[in-house]
């Protein structure tokens, strides 16, 4: 898309990012766009022999509901988020979850049947070996220290984290394949009760010290 982009612009194609605020007809069947920079935060005008317009792609009311069963995160157009755009494009942030054409946002058939393609053989991995790889740089949780105040559980942005009762009391627990090691909870338990391995403060004051002897 980059590449798209830096060749349509070279053609002489301009493109803004913005808002349509209406449509006006001029002598001599012109057209003028009344839009709103969004980028330059300024109002701006532009002529035109011809406007189309394309009508919008709205995600279904039942998406909301699905997202938040799955624990699966919007983007600003209300549309199911990826992973990341070019690195994970039809990752979640769910293990194991998919998602592929429209459900991440406006696309056409052929894009949509590549990006099915793709999602499918992403699944494929673990089924073929039988077995799921976790990131051995996780957070845990030490009971002993937890106070169980609940802090921690609605900042993971995995929803990885749970109050669970042991011994008569509540304390986080968290679940090690959901778990991505984002460090969120670790930096936020006011009992420093988390620990996510292999950013320890023993472990970090190390690689300090070893930078500081060079």
């Amino acid at each position: 898309y980059d590449e798209y982009y830096v060749g349509a612009r070279k053609m002489g194609i301009n493109i803004f990012k913005g808002k349509v605020g209406g449509l006006e007809i001029l002598p001599g069947d012109r057209l003028r766009v009344l839009a709103y920079d969004m980028e330059q935060n300024t109002p701006i005008e532009y002529e035109s022999d011809l406007v189309v317009l394309a009508t919008a792609v709205e995600t279904p009311e039942s998406t909301q509901k699905l997202a938040q069963t799955l624990g699966l995160q919007f983007c600003g157009s209300k549309f199911l988020k990826e992973l990341h755009p070019k690195l994970g494009p039809v990752e979640t942030s769910v293990e194991g979850i998919f998602i592929a054409g429209c459900a991440q946002g406006p696309k056409d058939i052929p894009y949509s049947v590549a990006q099915g393609k793709a999602a499918a053989a992403v699944a494929a991995v673990p089924l073929a070996e039988g077995k799921v790889k976790i990131d051995p740089m996780i957070s845990e949780v030490n009971t002993e220290k937890c106070s169980g105040c609940g802090i921690c559980v609605p900042l993971c942005p995995y929803g990885a984290i749970s109050l669970k009762e042991m011994g008569g009391n509540f304390r986080a627990s968290i679940e090690p394949s959901s778990c991505k090691g984002c460090g969120v909870c670790a930096s936020a338990c006011p009992s420093q009760a988390i620990l996510l391995h292999g950013f320890d403060d023993e472990a970090i004051f190390s690689q300090i010290e070893a930078l500081c002897t060079y």
